[in-house]
């Protein structure tokens, strides 16, 4: 391995997964809150199951956490498909990044 060209190329995904993460929060509907944002996941965990999915041809992130959920007691499911181009983009980047 060479380690300048490693970091360049990590420094490249990490380029691309901000332009994403920008198609995702400016073309998916109301922009989703930074509480909602820092528990998204790709894959289940122990803890938590995942948030994406892909359902009827779109590629869906799903929160459960919405500010009133401690005044409710019940978490809220809010989804948000992204954009198809902007979609086919975020699958390419999980499968080989």
């Amino acid at each position: 391995w060479h380690q300048g060209q490693v970091r360049r190329w990590m420094k490249d995904c990490e380029d691309c997964l901000q332009k994403l993460f920008l198609l995702y929060h400016l073309g998916s509907g109301q922009p989703a809150r930074g509480t909602e944002l820092a528990i998204m996941a790709w894959q289940n965990s122990n803890i938590h199951p995942r948030n994406v999915y892909w359902f009827s041809g779109h590629l869906n992130f799903v929160s459960r956490y919405n500010k009133t959920q401690t005044n409710q007691e019940k978490e809220r499911v809010i989804s948000r498909s992204m954009p198809p181009e902007a979609a086919q983009l975020m699958i390419a980047y999980l499968t080989f990044v």
